[in-house]
């Protein structure tokens, strides 16, 4: 019947003129007629899944007709979750139309995916599906259909699944199933599942989770397994990565044993390794860093575990033994750093280990292989993963400084058995060495040594760097190692004395440091990285160290040294992109030379002040620093350490780290603080020539270097300016008494053995004799000494008052000249907040002007997309924009004249089928009047009501075929109208923010 039916429906459309409709408007019309076969309730199961095979073999075309009546698929599958059949070609159904395509656009499946999503109930009927059946070919597809869900739309599906009651259980059911295709491909839709969604995470650790992924593991044969067991580690590394609750579960569980296995190789591994085994160690150290991350509160107990089962001596074991994968070996090293890292006890088992040598078979200890690897392994990631080991086992560990500092001392004649800091040390100066043999080259034979000084020449530059790193790390923080370093001799003369000259002192580390430095001076043609190294050293090691600063300064060429390459001019060439970075770490050399110095050195300060102030200037001081701190290099550093990564073409030696950076910007800070207290008389003295003279030129120092000065009106500027001025007077006036007190002092003093102060002071006209007479100055000791003493006090009090009034009169001064130097600089702020805002104003009117063209555009093209018919516009998204509406507008240009055709059809059609059936009612009336007149006879097999009832169905069909093509235009005209309106929302909002 149903056959025969549309075989009818599809002569009647070809009847009424239908035959130019395309084969996807055909294909459509079929997917919602059997829709609609499914829907019908009257038909049998088996009609419906059988509509539902014929849905699946129409392919893309029935994509959006399905989407729009997904809860008929999942109703039809809750009412028959017996059928096997019927479950599974419905859940095919539904994978096939969100299943996306890598090489389309996939919209349509996408917004498929959200109907599905949008409705919890759909949800509740996969589940409740995978919970009562336990067919192989269901549980397949389910497993299939969540994980092209996952695919399409990760966190909206996590969600539905969290809010459906026993959902995840259900899935974590299919872990038990004992046919490993289901049980695999549950696997991997955990590994979807489980990422960024804590709340699965604890709902499958508590559901058992972990023991059931450990057993599989156990079952797959733990490093031996395949691929399996890596999904299975992956699972474990998503509960576990920053959820504290979940590890503190699975340590408590005693779970952290159970991964020692998966590190265990055999000896035979360690030349030729799988690529499954290779996987499976990969994953397994990351496991391990997800639970030693930083910063976690479950860190300290998870690294002690780690220690306790043996788990730490098998990662030094890959990571400073014969495995040939390098990218193991360092990922090793790597998490070694990590476990130890803020950890005594792990760093003190750590010091404890030793390895067997390969070069002569005896032990040496972990420590020292570890320094061999940094210094002499190839690979540029091996290197920096050994300083990263380094890194955490030094890092607030100043017991170990201490110990590797001992470690630093001059190697004996024809010893290769160096130690740690003899290695670090030569690595360090290892340039210096190949330069001076490269510049004396031998007269007698050039050709013969000239592959040899090719040889010397070419410096290990990465172990250079890294040595420079141990250094560093060994003197950060760490006072006491920073003066047993100072004390360290590197070098011993090879003879005592000499004829001319005393005995020789054997040469330290510091002054072998300075000398190295001074050396680069005369080496144009040096790397940069060698000095910004050695300056980074030097900046860590003058830190809160005044013994450091006082022997830097024993040589003076040390100074003048580091002014000359802060004054250097800066080119543009190749060779000097660098050069930033070296000014930047000698400015910051030079500040903390200044905020080390010993307060009681007054000369130094004073000459380092006046050089900053005179010489380089402190603008440019801070000009250099702040230049530094812009750079990528800087910058990039200030986001934080980066995560282990195997991206050889991403690894390169980083000039800065994470912790340099807050090192470097704390130096900023204080000198800024150090711009403002520089030319500042100590409390108690009177301020010497050079700061008197310096104070003028500090006024053109930026407003950031100065105090914060308030907003003052001109009035209070004048009412200082005239407090000034009778200042000076006062000053001039008590200069005039004081010179005529001085004058007074010099006639009284007893010292005063010349004849002439009495004949000035007591004339005598009548008497001129007594001139000669040493009576009229003759007076008592007693009766000189007091008033003499009594003047001495007033001078001084009055030379105290002077100095006050003049240190009073110079801050005055200063501060007068900030005023109008910040109100200047307000005034010109001003101004051009002025221009700006003209600007901004005539941008904004341009903007409107702008926005009222494209207001004016959209209103013409709401009203002309009004009318507009496109079939694929139904599963674009709200991202429609002028332009898509404009295509839309030149594809469709007779949709208006088509629509109303299409109404007059369908008006035409309804007045046919009145008059049908009233034609149709006269003849059923006279029917039955001739049934009741001859009741007896046969029926006549072509009767009218028979024609007229086939031209009635042909009717009704081409009517619902119109009424569905009308709806459907309908429904696309309401879309473009809905999204001319998200548009012009958008417009109002962007116009908003224009505004603003």
């Amino acid at each position: 019947m149903s056959q025969w039916l549309g075989g009818l429906l599809n002569r009647a459309a070809a009847a009424g003129g239908l035959d130019g409709r395309s084969r996807q408007q055909e294909s459509e019309v079929s997917a919602d007629t059997l829709l609609d076969r499914i829907a019908n309730d009257q038909l049998s199961v088996d009609d419906k899944q059988h509509a539902i095979s014929q849905l699946t073999s129409l392919g893309k075309h029935m994509y959006q007709a399905v989407g729009s009546r997904i809860p008929l698929i999942t109703k039809l599958m809750q009412a028959n979750s017996n059928n096997i059949e019927l479950l599974r070609e419905s859940i095919e159904l539904l994978t096939s139309i969100i299943l996306c395509n890598p090489v389309n656009d996939n919209i349509i499946q996408i917004h498929n995916t959200e109907l599905f999503i949008n409705d919890k109930s759909n949800f509740a009927v996969i589940f409740n599906v995978l919970n009562l059946t336990s067919d192989h070919y269901v549980r397949y597809s389910v497993c299939t259909f969540l994980k092209t869900l996952l695919t399409n739309r990760f966190e909206s599906v996590q969600e539905s699944i969290l809010a459906c009651p026993m959902s995840v259980t259900s899935i974590m059911g299919l872990l038990k199933d004992s046919r490993e295709v289901i049980r695999n491909e549950a696997l991997l839709v955990l590994t979807d599942l489980t990422k960024s969604n804590q709340e699965i995470q604890k709902i499958i650790a508590f559901d058992g989770g972990f023991e059931i992924l450990q057993d599989i593991i156990r079952i797959e044969g733990q490093s031996e397994g395949g691929i399996v067991v890596n999904d299975c580690i992956t699972i474990l590394n998503n509960l576990l990565k920053g959820n504290v609750l979940n590890q503190n579960f699975f340590r408590e569980m005693g779970c952290i044993p159970k991964l020692a296995p998966l590190l265990q190789v055999q000896n035979t591994d360690m030349w030729i390794l799988s690529d499954n085994k290779f996987s499976i160690i990969m994953s397994t150290l990351d496991l391990i860093l997800s639970l030693v991350e930083r910063n976690n509160l479950s860190t300290p107990a998870n690294q002690q575990q780690i220690s306790h089962c043996s788990m730490m001596n098998l990662i030094i074991r890959l990571g400073l033994g014969k495995m040939s994968s390098q990218f193991i070996r360092s990922k090793a090293l790597y998490t070694l750093g990590e476990i130890i890292n803020m950890n005594p006890e792990n760093i003190a088992e750590f010091s404890a280990v030793s390895i067997k040598s390969e070069l002569n078979g005896q032990s040496q200890s972990a420590l020292l292989k570890l320094t061999l690897v940094l210094l002499h392994s190839k690979d540029l990631i091996e290197k920096q993963s050994a300083a990263h080991v380094f890194k955490c086992y030094l890092t607030g560990n100043e017991e170990a400084q201490m110990a590797l500092a001992s470690t630093i001392t001059p190697p004996a004649p024809g010893d290769d058995d160096l130690s740690i800091g003899q290695h670090l040390v030569r690595a360090l100066f290892s340039w210096e060495m190949s330069t001076t043999q490269s510049s004396t080259p031998s007269p007698a034979s050039p050709t013969a040594n000239t592959a040899s000084l090719l040889a010397n020449m070419r410096i290990d530059i990465n172990g250079f760097w890294y040595s420079s790193m141990v250094i560093i790390y060994t003197l950060r923080d760490s006072t006491h190692a920073k003066e047993q370093m100072l004390k360290a001799v590197v070098e011993i003369p090879k003879s005592t004395a000499t004829a001319g000259s005393g005995e020789q002192q054997p040469l330290t580390l510091f002054q072998k440091l300075m000398a190295a430095l001074l050396a680069t001076k005369k080496q144009q043609d040096i790397d940069p990285l060698i000095k910004i190294a050695l300056l980074k050293i030097l900046s860590i090691w003058l830190d809160k160290s005044p013994r450091v600063v006082t022997e830097f300064f024993k040589n003076g060429s040390h100074l003048s040294f580091i002014v000359e390459s802060i004054l250097q001019p800066i080119t543009s060439t190749a060779a000097n992109s660098l050069q930033v970075h070296i000014q930047g770490l000698f400015t910051a050399v030079l500040a903390q030379l200044m905020l080390n110095l010993d307060e009681n050195n007054i000369a130094d300060r004073n000459n380092l002040s006046s050089i900053i102030n005179h010489r380089i200037g402190l603008n440019s001081f801070k000009e250099k620093m702040d230049t530094l701190r812009k750079t990528d290099q800087f910058t990039h550093a200030e986001q934080g350490e980066e995560p282990f990564q195997t991206a050889l073409d991403k690894i390169s030696i980083q000039l800065f780290d994470f912790d340099y950076t807050i090192f470097f910007k704390d130096i900023c800070d204080k000198v800024r603080l150090l711009g403002t207290n520089m030319n500042k008389p100590r409390p108690g003295t009177r301020p010497s020539s050079a700061q008197s003279v310096t104070s003028p030129n500090t006024a053109s120092s930026p407003p950031s270097s100065s105090p914060a000065v308030p907003h003052i009106s001109k009035e209070q500027q004048q009412h200082l300016e005239n407090e000034n001025a009778l200042l000076k007077k006062k000053i001039e006036e008590m200069e005039l008494q004081h010179q005529q007190q001085q004058q007074q002092q010099k006639l009284s003093t007893p010292g005063n053995q010349s004849p002439l102060p009495p004949v000035v002071s007591i004339p005598t006209p009548t008497a001129p004799a007594v001139v000669a007479q040493p009576e009229p100055v003759t007076v008592t000791p007693v009766q000189q000494q007091q008033p003499t003493t009594e003047i001495n006090n007033q001078n001084q009090e009055n030379t105290q008052l002077i100095n006050e009034l003049q240190m009073l009169i110079e801050e005055k001064d200063k501060e007068n000249r900030i005023l109008s130097e910040a109100m200047s600089k307000l005034e010109d702020l001003i101004l051009e907040k002025d221009d700006k805002l003209e600007e901004l104003s005539n941008q904004i009117w341009l903007l409107n002007q702008q926005l009222q063209q494209e207001k004016q555009q959209n209103e013409q093209l709401q009203l002309a997309q009004s009318s507009q018919n496109n079939n694929s516009m139904a599963s674009n998204d709200s991202n429609v924009d002028i332009f898509e509406l404009m295509r839309l507008r030149q594809e469709n240009v007779d949709y208006d004249a088509k629509l109303k055709s299409f109404e007059k059809q369908v008006n035409d059609q309804h007045h046919l089928i009145q008059t049908l059936k009233a034609d149709n009612q006269q003849l059923i009336l006279s029917k039955e009047e001739i049934v009741k007149k001859s009741s007896s006879s046969p029926p006549v097999p072509t009767s009218p009501s028979n024609v007229n009832n086939l031209v009635l169905a042909k009717v009704e069909s081409e009517l619902a075929e119109l009424k569905i093509k009308y709806s459907s235009l309908q429904k696309d005209q309401d879309e473009i109208m809905d999204w001319a309106t998200k548009l012009e929302v958008e417009n109002s909002t962007l116009k908003a923010q224009l505004g603003k």
